[in-house]
């Protein structure tokens, strides 16, 4: 397993989301309160630090997103009130990973059959080393 993909690249998303919180958490605990917090926030101190706090998350959220999406060369190509279109991968990239997953699942059915081959000639060996004479045995080493 590459550096690039598995668990590592999945940590990597975690990590970056849980800073999204860590950072909308603590906007919302030092953002400047206003002498009467907007109406728009029930007139409450603590809903306005939550939803500070709520925005700058969903902003973090949205650009860790893209990012990740970038990384897998799918970047959006139109955000609207319908959500984000990203492209279609290509026909021929589809079915180029396609034959390279038939292949090594076609060399990973080969495998166990080439262990048992292996362990039995192994086996031969050791049995034809036990059964020579000793003075053979140093020989053979």
């Amino acid at each position: 397993m590459d550096a690039q993909s598995g668990p590592s690249r999945s940590w990597g998303f975690a990590g970056a989301v849980l800073v999204c919180g860590v950072l909308g958490l603590a906007a919302a605990v030092f953002a400047g309160g206003a002498r009467r917090p907007p109406a728009y926030a029930l007139n409450s101190t603590l809903i306005y630090r939550c939803e500070i706090g709520g925005v700058v998350f969903v902003i973090l959220y949205f650009v860790v997103v893209l990012t990740r999406l970038a990384s897998y060369g799918r970047t959006p190509t139109s955000i609207g009130a319908s959500g984000a279109k990203l492209p279609q991968l290509p026909h021929a990239l589809l079915s180029d990973a396609l034959a390279g997953y038939q292949t090594v699942a076609a060399r990973l059915d080969e495998l166990p059959d080439q262990i048992i081959d292996e362990m039995a000639a192994l086996r031969h060996r050791v049995e034809a080393l036990e059964q020579a004479p000793p003075a053979e045995r140093e020989h053979g080493q």
